[in-house]
């Protein structure tokens, strides 16, 4: 067989083998040798990352995973606790949670079995698997919801604060409602709800939660509630701790919380004559009646001067000689005070309303100073004045020295008591005043009546002695000197 050669193009008859200009060369020994040393060392660096990749998978197992979690959490470590976990919200503070490994067994329990079983809020998820898998903590976040007995209070967890809104949109501020918290880490926090009412009274209530999973709390206030009804008929203010409140009609009612148990609720009014009334309570007494009872009195003067009336010690009114006037409007209690205009010579009257409706005539009584220059005078006169003198008095002195068979020489009279002023009457110069009292008349010739029962059968033959005697008369002052008058 003939083979043509590429380059002369010319047949021949012995085979040849053609080999190209540009074929390689065999390798020299040297380059063999640098091949294979190439070659191992390849072998080498892919046995030894492999064996780096077996040993990083086995640092990154759910076992030693959940072991560096569990670390992380007792040495309060936040670096090694966030190089493992992943977390379901924004975790800034992570206090709580180290707090909840501490103070919580149940926690504890939970973190130790998480290789094995998810807890509630902690799971192990898978976090890659080329080029070997790894794992991480996957932290969910919790919510709390916080319920209490008023609205618009203040609930707080930890330093974060909401408003508690009514469960019920239509009830008004002391009715169940509720805030919720989402988005917390597991963990232990401080719990509170806090309520300043518009009386400026401040009630909170406080307690410290473990946080696990999904929960709510409940926190009612302590307070004290007040049902006050007035059943008097006028309208009064209500205040509590000297801080107004409200008014209340006639009638009425209201419901006053919350309220401190020792505040004071103090009910008041001025009633039309001036008085201020007023009543209280301890909040703790749960209700209170209002009741402030008036009345009217009509009064007539029967002097022959204006009457000066007070009214609990205040100037109220006065009334014109010789008239009836009616006062309305005082309440049960109240003390009238009546005495004469620019006259020094009687005592005040004073007189206290106890029923709705009364009607009074006052009848004044001589002043202390007044009763001894009268006494002084009736005694001069029933001493000394002669008895012909039919004024009263004297005849009635005469009549008993008669009765007795006692001459005037023989007898002292003492203890003259000027009693009540029954009639007065202003006059040219003065005043006319009819009056009553009693005087005492001794025979001082005779024995004292016996005392002792033993002469109890004398007593009763013998004449009494000292006689007592009743009088009515009538005086005269001019302003500074008194005198009978004639």
């Amino acid at each position: 067989m003939s083979r043509i050669s590429p380059s002369c193009e010319t047949a021949e008859d012995d085979v040849q083998i053609y080999t190209p200009k540009n074929a390689a060369q065999p390798p020299a020994p040297r380059a063999q040798k640098k091949r294979v040393i190439a070659g191992v060392l390849c072998a080498v660096l892919v046995a030894g990352g492999g064996l780096s990749l077996w040993k990083l998978s086995q640092a990154h197992t759910p076992e030693k995973t959940a072991e560096a979690f569990r670390s992380a959490l007792a040495a309060n470590d936040e670096d090694a606790l966030r190089a493992v976990t992943d977390f379901a919200s924004n975790a800034g503070d992570l206090e709580p949670l180290f707090a909840l490994y501490r103070e919580s067994a149940a926690f504890r329990q939970q973190a130790a079995n998480l290789a094995g079983s998810d807890a509630p809020s902690l799971h192990l998820k898978k976090h890659r698997s080329f080029p070997f898998a790894s794992y991480r903590v996957q932290v969910d976040s919790c919510s709390l919801n916080i319920t209490t007995n008023v609205a618009g209070a203040e609930a707080a967890v930890g330093s974060e604060v909401r408003q508690t809104q009514a469960i019920d949109e239509a009830a008004g501020t002391l009715t169940p409602s509720q805030a919720e918290f989402s988005s917390l880490l597991p963990g232990v926090y401080d719990v509170s709800v806090d309520y300043t009412s518009p009386l400026g009274e401040r009630f909170e209530k406080s307690t410290t939660v473990n946080l696990m999973q999904p929960d709510s709390v409940q926190l009612d206030l302590d307070y004290t509630s007040l049902y006050v009804w007035n059943s008097s008929s006028i309208p009064v203010d209500l205040s509590v701790d000297g801080n107004y409140y409200t008014s209340l009609d006639a009638g009425g009612s209201v419901e006053i919380a919350p309220l401190y148990d020792d505040s004071i609720v103090t009910a008041s009014c001025t009633t039309d004559a001036g008085e201020t009334l007023t009543d209280s309570v301890q909040a703790a007494s749960r209700s209170f009646e209002v009741l402030f009872s008036l009345g009217r009195v009509d009064v007539y003067n029967d002097y022959d001067a204006d009457m000066q009336v007070e009214l609990n010690g205040a100037d109220y009114c006065t009334i014109p000689a010789k008239t009836l006037q009616t006062i309305t409007g005082i309440s049960l209690g109240s003390t009238l005070t009546f005495t004469l205009v620019d006259s020094d010579i009687f005592s005040p009257y004073d007189y206290q309303l106890a029923y709705d409706y009364d009607s009074i005539c006052p009848i004044l009584a001589l002043s202390e100073n007044s009763k001894l220059a009268v006494s002084a005078v009736l005694q001069d006169a029933l001493s000394s004045a002669p008895l012909e003198q039919d004024d009263g008095l004297l005849s009635g002195l005469d009549r008993l020295l008669v009765e007795n068979g006692w001459s005037r020489s023989e007898v002292v009279v003492s203890d003259v008591t000027v009693g009540a002023v029954y009639a007065t009457q202003r006059v040219e110069g003065g005043t006319l005043l009819s009056l009553s009292g009693s005087y005492a008349c001794t025979n001082i010739t005779l024995p004292e009546a016996p005392a002792s029962d033993e002469a109890e059968e004398d007593a009763e033959q013998s004449v009494e002695n000292p006689q007592f005697a009743d009088f009515y008369t009538t005086v005269f002052c001019d302003g500074e000197a008194w005198s009978i008058a004639e």
